[in-house]
């Protein structure tokens, strides 16, 4: 909800607020366009404290996609293809994605997929082995993770 403009915060207010946002956790620009808007200040305004921003280091896309990368798989369990989509939806550039997927680690990567995989399967009470795995692939594949590694693995009955 947009607040009207006799209660929108002045630019510096706005500028120190995003600068201290930024300062306590990673964030996109899209994250602090978002709250710029929320908080009611002018797309003007607003681009010119992202520039600010970028500008004084407090937004870096490389930074946040490590940082993104990283927690999202380890927090969220999610693989490499849902990270990337994520990423791009946010309009972080292809070269910081690709320096942020570099950053996981592929022990940690199979090790969460494979916890996946089992948590799933404990829960199922498909019988038929086909379906069964059908299943696991398509849950897996929702989280990110690449059918080609998938199949590594299913549980073998």
């Amino acid at each position: 909800m947009r607040r009207n403009a006799s209660s929108s915060p002045t630019f510096d207010k706005a500028f120190e607020r995003a600068a201290r946002l930024c300062a306590g956790s990673e964030h996109c620009a899209w994250d602090i366009r978002h709250k710029l808007y929320e908080w009611g200040v002018a797309k003007v305004d607003a681009d010119t404290i992202i520039e600010r921003l970028y500008d004084d280091n407090y937004i870096n896309d490389e930074r946040f996609a490590r940082a993104y990368c990283i927690d999202r798989l380890r927090f969220s369990h999610w693989g490499r293809i849902k990270i990337t989509a994520m990423l791009q939806r946010m309009g972080i550039p292809d070269i910081a994605i690709q320096h942020g997927l570099e950053q996981i680690d592929q022990q940690e990567y199979r090790e969460v997929m494979e916890h996946v995989i089992v948590q799933k399967d404990k829960t199922m009470d498909e019988n038929d082995t086909y379906k069964r795995h059908m299943k696991l692939m398509r849950f897996a594949t929702s989280r990110g993770f690449e059918l080609s590694e998938i199949h590594n693995f299913l549980p073998e009955d």
